[in-house]
């Protein structure tokens, strides 16, 4: 299964586009108060830490065409962020399917083999240093002999909770999902 989103000239757009990048891949909308919020703290990390290995994916989901997300973005000053959108909203119903996304915001750190690291449920502080340490541990991890770029997604086992564990450990600090509400997932797949 192949994730699909249109990129801001209308071509479409897959992780596979991102290869060799670790990509935080955030799905967002204007209706959505929580997501709102995050997007200064997203452009902001994509500011400080985007390139050529690193890049924050913000795919916006409202149906109804980029003017609105785009206007929303300008008034809040959010300029680092490449604009991504599926209107169908088919990346999220794709993502349901495999219980990897319960409401928005949902964000989903992927290694540059397109497996997935972690996931987190509702709004975090992805500015912060907790943040920006896990992701650069992310990116220096190197690739795991079990890990595949796959087409489905693989169930979670107890060896993906361990290397999940181990690399919050390296980044000295978890991601608290306290602080923001939200839940944080430990599954290691291919997405």
């Amino acid at each position: 299964q192949h994730l699909t989103f249109k990129a801001e000239n209308d071509t479409p757009v897959t992780l596979a586009d991102f290869k060799d990048k670790t990509i935080l891949l955030n799905l967002w909308a204007t209706w959505c108060a929580p997501c709102r919020k995050e997007m200064p703290a997203l452009d902001e990390l994509q500011a400080e830490m985007g390139g050529d290995d690193f890049e924050v994916v913000a795919v916006n989901l409202d149906r109804g065409g980029p003017d609105k997300p785009k206007t929303f973005l300008s008034e809040i000053g959010v300029s680092k962020l490449g604009f991504y959108q599926d209107s169908s909203n088919k990346l999220l119903q794709d993502l349901r399917k495999v219980a990897r996304a319960t409401g928005l915001p949902t964000t989903i750190l992927v290694s540059p083999q397109g497996c997935e690291i972690g996931t987190m449920y509702g709004p975090a502080e992805w500015a912060s240093g907790e943040a920006k340490s896990l992701i650069a541990a992310a990116m220096k991890t190197k690739k795991l002999a079990s890990e595949k770029p796959l087409i489905s997604v693989r169930p979670m086992n107890l060896a993906s909770i361990s290397r999940y564990r181990a690399l919050r450990i390296m980044a000295t600090g978890s991601m608290r999902a306290r602080r923001s509400g939200g839940r944080v997932s430990g599954r290691r797949n291919a997405i």
